[in-house]
C-alpha cells in the first residue's frame, strides 16, 4: 500500500496496484518533450506518479477510474514523493473493487453501521422510530450508498465513510446535550442528527469526487428535505404509517435549518431547541475535523503551527511540538 512505501528511502524500486485518479499531459523542461503526471490511490492514500518517456502514448492508454499494477523508482521532487515509471510500467487490473483503492475512513465501515441501527434502536418515539427505520434498514440501497458517502468534497469527512461517521460524531454530541439540557426532546433531536445530512447520498459522487448534476443545482439540504419528505409521505399511505404533522415539522425544520444561518446555505434558521442543538453539533464536528487534519500535516513536517484554515477565518493552530535548544526561550 502507499503508505507502506513512503517512509522509504529514495531510488528503491516499488511495485503495487493504484487507482489512478487524474492524470495530466504537460510540457517536460528537462526533455523539452511531454510528461505525463498522475494522482494514484489506494485506502492508505496518493501519491504523484509521473513518465518522461513516451508519455503521450502512455497518456492514450491509461484510463482514469482503472486499476492498474505499477513498477516504478521512489523519489523525492521539491520535498514531494513522487514514483518515477517507465511507459511499461502498467497492467490493467480486472475485477478488482474501486471502493478498495478510494481514500476511505480509518474506522470500520460495518462497526459504525452497528453504531448507526443502535442509535435507531434507542428512539422511543413509535413515530420516529418508524421513519429511522425505513429509511435506514428497509431502504437497503439507500443504506449501501450511505455507508460509502463522503461527507464533503474537500472541508471534512471527504473520504468512503465520511458521511457515516460525520453523522455519529453529530449524533453523539447531541446524545450529551440531550442529557445536558432536560428540555430537549431527545429523540427528535436524535432523529434530526441521523437524518440532517442524508441529501448528501445524492449530491456528491464517491468516483470521481465531484458534485452530481442535482447537487450542484439543488444542494443536499434541499435534497435531503425532499427524500424525508417523500418518505412521510410514503408511510403514511401505509396501514397504520401515521406521523404527526408537529413531528414531521420538527425534523424538516432541523434539515433545513442545520446551516445555522441564510448566508451559510440554510433557507431558514434554528427555531426549535433541537435545530439549534444539532446546527452547533454539526459545526463543532466539520470544524474540529478540520483543525485536527492540519495538526497532523503540521506534526508530520514537524511544524509549530498549522497552514491557515479557512473554514475558521484563516486561522493558524499551534502544535506543541517537543522544543529544542534555545527555543524555549521564545516562552
Amino acid at each position: 500500500m502507499i503508505k507502506d512505501i513512503l517512509g522509504l528511502k529514495d531510488n528503491q524500486e516499488v511495485e503495487l496496484k493504484v487507482l489512478l485518479l487524474r492524470k495530466d499531459l504537460k510540457k517536460s523542461q528537462r526533455t523539452q518533450g511531454l510528461r505525463l503526471e498522475m494522482e494514484l490511490g489506494d485506502a492508505s492514500g496518493i501519491i504523484k506518479g509521473i513518465v518522461f518517456d513516451d508519455a503521450e502514448s502512455v497518456d492514450n492508454d491509461l484510463n482514469i477510474g482503472s486499476i492498474y499494477r505499477i513498477k516504478g523508482t521512489l523519489g523525492t521532487y521539491n520535498g514531494e514523493r513522487r514514483i518515477v515509471l517507465e511507459s511499461s510500467g502498467f497492467s490493467e487490473m480486472g475485477d478488482e473493487d474501486i471502493y478498495d483503492y478510494l481514500p476511505r475512513t480509518e474506522r470500520d465501515i460495518e462497526k459504525m453501521w452497528n453504531e448507526m441501527l443502535t442509535f435507531i434502536k434507542k428512539v422511543k418515539d413509535k413515530h420516529m422510530s418508524t421513519l429511522l427505520k425505513y429509511i435506514f434498514v428497509d431502504d437497503k440501497d439507500f443504506a449501501e450508498r450511505f455507508k460509502k458517502a463522503p461527507a464533503a468534497l474537500f472541508y471534512h469527512q471527504n473520504y468512503v465513510g465520511g458521511l457515516l461517521e460525520h453523522t455519529l460524531k453529530v449524533a453523539n454530541i447531541c446524545e450529551v446535550l440531550s442529557r445536558e439540557y432536560e428540555d430537549i426532546n431527545r429523540d427528535l433531536l436524535i432523529t434530526g442528527a441521523l437524518l440532517h445530512d442524508v441529501g448528501k447520498v445524492f449530491e456528491y459522487k464517491v468516483f470521481p469526487r465531484e458534485r452530481t448534476y442535482e447537487g450542484r443545482l439543488l444542494g443536499h439540504i434541499a435534497l435531503g428535505y425532499n427524500m424525508v419528505k417523500s418518505k412521510i409521505d410514503n408511510l403514511r399511505s401505509l396501514p397504520g404509517g401515521t406521523i404527526p404533522k408537529v413531528t414531521e415539522l420538527g425534523i424538516l425544520h432541523m434539515i433545513l435549518s442545520h446551516h445555522g444561518k441564510l448566508e451559510w446555505g440554510s433557507p431558514v434558521v434554528p427555531m426549535t431547541p433541537e435545530a439549534l442543538v444539532l446546527h452547533y453539533a454539526d459545526l463543532i464536528d466539520a470544524r474540529m475535523w478540520s483543525v485536527f487534519d492540519k495538526l497532523k500535516e503540521a506534526q508530520k513536517h514537524k511544524n509549530a503551527w498549522t497552514d491557515a484554515i479557512r473554514s475558521l477565518d484563516n486561522i493558524r493552530f499551534f502544535n506543541p511540538i517537543p522544543l529544542q535548544g534555545d527555543e524555549e526561550e521564545d516562552f
